[in-house]
């Protein structure tokens, strides 16, 4: 009877033990399942307690191949990152090391950085300021080629540069004078603000022409005077009565008009050239209706009377001469002015080379005006350069209109001299060697 009941609790623990192991078994068998299928669905990694809770019943439970290679590539992955971790703690303490020394270097070092930091900075300054020259140059060269919107564009990314703000100021004068004596007083005002900031000068915003012109002068007087030049005739006293341009009238002058008027004849220019257009070249291909209604224009906006009353577009009325405005001279005004008191065969000398761009010498093309030798009232390109409209017609009666002295285009000497006449329509628009210059009375000037 004792054997019995000893026998049946043993084998109650028995039992019970198998019992415990089986049900841990199983549930050790469910973790692992699920943590693989967690991988299959979201890829999540076993982790080190994932590992220490399964390893103990490795040996015993009964698992599949994929569960089994998932575990072992899981421990394989925790060894790895463990090893990184220590890795990574040691290369730590030799930077801590390292770095303890180089503060040490660094600080002794600390003054020569910090003028090397400086001489950087000096260099910086130093390019900058080539990249700004060299966005002047161009800008410049636009202006000069008449791509006036290509210039505010590279004085825009000038600005942003922040380099050599006076010469950018300055570049932007000739745009800000410009487009105010075309009265786009928008763009005018926007550019005058734009120089006060680089100036350094309060914003007053002017809201007129007359402001704007002020206001332009006062940042740099001369160059003010120059772009007055550059932009509108300079004139030479003749006699007691009348002055006349001491130059041709050039593409400078005669664009601001084009822009004032809302005229596109000056691509239509460069079309009919073959050496495009260039400011200070003397602007040709214009009629001499077209010249008649520039001196109009001239005259309002000098305050002065108009002189030519058109009844159509290619008519005219009478001429008032009693006005005080701007004109074409008359072959007496010119020859006169071309003369100079002298008698020399070319206007201020008697070798052709030395005044008149002709066929001999120009490379068939016009040339910037002024370069030349003047006759001795100052008057340049009076033999050459380019034939000038005239106010008189060519006979009386008839409709041609006289052009006076000689251009690139003459292969004959004597067509350049004082007394050289040709004629043409004055509709005509089409010849490259065909300008003007104008005349204006002396009284009511000043």
């Amino acid at each position: 009877m004792k054997y019995e009941i000893i026998h049946d609790t043993i084998a109650r623990q028995v039992f019970e033990k198998s019992s415990t192991e089986a049900r841990t078994r199983r549930k050790v068998e469910k973790y692992i399942r699920e943590r693989y299928e967690a991988f299959s669905h979201r890829n999540a990694q076993l982790t080190q307690d994932d590992v220490d809770y399964i390893n103990p019943y490795l040996s015993q439970v009964s698992i599949s191949q994929e569960e089994t290679a998932f575990i072992r590539q899981g421990k394989k992955a925790l060894l790895a990152a463990r090893r990184r971790r220590q890795l990574l703690a040691l290369s730590i303490g030799i930077i801590l090391a390292i770095s303890a020394g180089v503060a040490i270097w660094y600080a002794f070092q600390a003054q020569a950085a910090q003028k090397k930091t400086e001489a950087t900075l000096t260099e910086l300054k130093g390019a900058t300021a080539n990249i700004v020259q060299s966005i002047l140059v161009d800008a410049k060269r636009d202006i000069y080629k008449l791509r006036y919107e290509g210039a505010a564009q590279k004085y825009v990314n000038a600005i942003q540069l922040e380099g050599l703000p006076d010469e950018v100021a300055k570049g932007m004068m000739e745009l800000a004078f410009y487009f105010n004596e075309a009265h786009q007083l928008d763009t005018a005002r926007s550019l005058v603000d734009s120089i006060s900031v680089l100036l350094n000068q309060p914003l007053q915003s002017p809201t007129s022409q007359a402001e704007i012109r002020d206001q332009l002068q006062g940042f740099n007087p001369a160059f003010y005077d120059t772009l007055y030049q550059r932009y509108y005739p300079v004139m030479i006293e003749v006699n007691e009565d009348f002055a006349l341009g001491k130059f041709e009238t050039t593409m400078w002058q005669y664009s601001l008009y084009c822009l004032a008027t809302g005229q596109d004849r000056m691509n239509r220019i460069g079309y009919k050239l073959g050496w495009g257009l260039n400011g200070d070249y003397p602007v040709v291909a214009v009629s001499w209706f077209q010249v008649a209604r520039y001196a109009n224009w001239l005259s309002k906006q000098m305050g002065l009377d108009t002189v030519y009353v058109f009844q159509a577009e290619n008519r005219v009325g009478p001429i008032l001469e009693e006005a005080n405005g701007y004109r074409l001279p008359n072959r007496s005004l010119w020859r006169a002015a071309a003369r100079a008191g002298q008698s020399t065969q070319f206007s201020g000398s008697e070798d052709i080379n030395e005044v008149a761009w002709w066929s001999s010498n120009a490379s068939a093309r016009t040339h910037v005006v002024g370069e030349l030798k003047p006759n001795a009232l100052g008057f340049f390109d009076m033999s050459g350069n380019v034939r000038e409209w005239n106010q008189d017609l060519y006979m009386s009666g008839g409709s041609f209109r006289t052009a006076l002295g000689g251009s690139w285009f003459n292969v004959t000497a004597s067509e350049c001299g004082v007394m050289g006449q040709s004629y043409f329509k004055p509709t005509d628009d089409m010849h490259r060697d065909l300008g003007f210059r104008l005349a204006r009375p002396l009284i009511s000037t000043n």
